[in-house]
Order: C-alpha cells, then sequence, then structure tokens
C-alpha cells in the first residue's frame, strides 16, 4: 500500500514538454492498485482522469495529464529500449554540460516525501554537430560590399599595356589594308588607268595618215599634245584629275591627282629587242604608290604603248627624249 501510494502522490507532478512510455511492471502494478481500490470503495477514480484504455502496453499523455509512474527496476528491462523520443526542449546534452552543473529538478519532486523513482531510459537526440561548435567564418567587409582590393599597377605595366594595345591595333588596321582596302582600291586604280589610257590611244592618227610619211621621218608629240589626250578622255566624276605631263632628257613623267591628293607616274619609253616600244625604269609617286606598285603597273603601260605603236601601223626605229618633246623615227 505505501508503493501504491507513493504512485499516486507522483501522478500529481507536472512534466514539462516529454512523451512517456509506461513500462509494462508500471503497468501491472497500476492495475493491481485499480482493482484494490474498486473493491475496497466499489468506484474507481484517478486524481483527474478516469483511464480509457486497459489493454494498450504504451500510453501517450501530454504535460496536461499527468499518469501515476512506477519505479523502474534497473537491469530487468535494460535490453528493452524505447522507441519514443523525447522533445527536444526537454534534451539535456552532457557534452554541453559544465562541470559541476547538475540537472534541474522540479519543485513538486524536490518537496515530494517520498523517494524519487529512477527515470526511464530514452534515446536522446544529439542536435548538435561539428558545425554548431565551430567559430563563425571572418567577413571581409570589403568582399561582402562588393568592393575587391583592387591591385595597383605600375607604370610599367601601364605602359607595357598601352603598347601591346597599340601592336594590336596596328596589325589589325595593317590586316584590313593589305587583304580587305588595298585589293579593292587596287582594282579600282587600274580600271580608271586602262580606261584613260585606252581613250588616249583612240585618238591618236591612223595607219592611213603615217603611211603617207617617207621612210626615215621623224614624229614628235610634245607635252601639250599628251595632256589634250589625257584631259579630253576624262570624265568630271573619274577620279583622276589634273593631269600634267612633264617631258625631259631624262624621263616622261605625268602628274595628276587621285581623289585630291597629288601623285605621279615617271617612265622611260623605249624600244626592246624585237622593235617593240616599252616602258623602262617605271616609278609610282604620291597616294597612287599605296595601292599601285611600278610592277604592277609596267604590264599596263607595255600595254597601251603597244597598241599605240599598232595604231600607227608603222615600226619604229628610235626613241628620242628632248625637253618637252618626244620624237620617233619611223
Amino acid at each position: 500500500m505505501e508503493e501504491v501510494k507513493r504512485l499516486e502522490t507522483e501522478s500529481n507532478t507536472t512534466l514539462e514538454d516529454a512523451t512517456l512510455r509506461v513500462s509494462p511492471e508500471a503497468m501491472r502494478a497500476m492495475r493491481a492498485w485499480q482493482q484494490e481500490r474498486k473493491d475496497q470503495s466499489g468506484k474507481l477514480t484517478t486524481p483527474e482522469q478516469q483511464p480509457t484504455e486497459s489493454n494498450s502496453n504504451v500510453v501517450h499523455h501530454n504535460a496536461s495529464t499527468p499518469l501515476p509512474q512506477a519505479p523502474a527496476k534497473s537491469g530487468e528491462y535494460s535490453a528493452e529500449l524505447p522507441t519514443e523520443p523525447v522533445s527536444i526542449s526537454s534534451i539535456t546534452h552532457p557534452e554541453l554540460q559544465t562541470s559541476g552543473e547538475q540537472p534541474a529538478i522540479s519543485s513538486q519532486a524536490a518537496l515530494s516525501p517520498f523517494p524519487q523513482a529512477a527515470p526511464l531510459l530514452y534515446y536522446k537526440l544529439n542536435t548538435t554537430t561539428k558545425g554548431s561548435q565551430m567559430l563563425p567564418a571572418v567577413i571581409n567587409s570589403a568582399y561582402s560590399q562588393g568592393e575587391a582590393p583592387r591591385r595597383r599597377r605600375s607604370k610599367g605595366g601601364c605602359i607595357l599595356g598601352c603598347l601591346t594595345t597599340l601592336v594590336l591595333l596596328l596589325v589589325i588596321l595593317g590586316a584590313g589594308w593589305i587583304f580587305i582596302l588595298r585589293p579593292y582600291a587596287h582594282n579600282i586604280a587600274q580600271t580608271e588607268l586602262d580606261k584613260a589610257m585606252t581613250s588616249a590611244v583612240n585618238q591618236m592618227p591612223t595607219s592611213q595618215l603615217t603611211q603617207l610619211l617617207p621612210p626615215g621621218s621623224t614624229l614628235p608629240i610634245n607635252e601639250s599634245t599628251i595632256n589634250n589626250l589625257i584631259v579630253l578622255n576624262l570624265a568630271p566624276s573619274n577620279p583622276v584629275q589634273k593631269p600634267e605631263t612633264s617631258i625631259t632628257p631624262q624621263r616622261v613623267r605625268i602628274a595628276f591627282q587621285v581623289y585630291g591628293y597629288p601623285s605621279a607616274i615617271s617612265m622611260v619609253p623605249t624600244l626592246d629587242s624585237s622593235g617593240h616600244l616599252v616602258a623602262n625604269n617605271v616609278n609610282v609617286e604620291g597616294v597612287l604608290g599605296l595601292i599601285e606598285s611600278p610592277d604592277e603597273l609596267k604590264p599596263i603601260l607595255d600595254k597601251h604603248l603597244s597598241d599605240a605603236q599598232n595604231k600607227l601601223g608603222r615600226s619604229i626605229k628610235a626613241v628620242k627624249l628632248d625637253n618637252q618633246q618626244l620624237t620617233f623615227t619611223l
């Protein structure tokens, strides 16, 4: 009876935020106590609530409905491990307790005259991890504000970077000029020069007139004649404008403007071994030299000099350069 009274007194103890599991020994003691009370008074009542489950081995109660608790015998049910987890708020972590710190005891349990029963064994949910015990990482305020530390560049590095950029730009511009702009401008220049020279050759006298000249006669051509032949065959929209011919004993030079920029072509007309009129010592000056080389211009000059000789219909014995005049010996 003393054991039953102690259980009745302990049933009034408030269990805070926990879920209990009653052992079979406690259930048997509870049933025996209920049967004895029923035999004595004919009516069984509990301090706060009548039992509603008699044949269940596991009874769940919250903190507002306490239940009598039988003393647990250590060793008898040690192999039987409970499966109900306790609430996180009531868990005491041994690794987080300091030396000398003891678990808190409820005031009602401390004032109870009866000896306290040993608590049942429960699994404890360990919520601590290594990460939670580590010190917080140091956060760099500069990086958190999106401002990375800037590396100060030396003067030598700036100069080297500028030179590298300049070299790259020059390489790109040079490649564009060689592979795109120059071929395009070269084709335009050759087309315009070919048209102008073809028109000048067409203005020369035909073979019917030259056949009247006796053998060994000379045919003089002065500077103004060449200028007139070129000007009459240049359209106003032609990029080649303002031709000016000068003849000296050393060479024949034709100066003109291409899109407003000065240029010039100089050569020495002579006869080759087969008696054909050709241009030697060809030279290109000014802007035209950027898009037309002497080796590229010489075939055009040779072609039109040969056309002019065929237009005369007579063989040429000699070519002589004088001041302001070019003389052919027939």
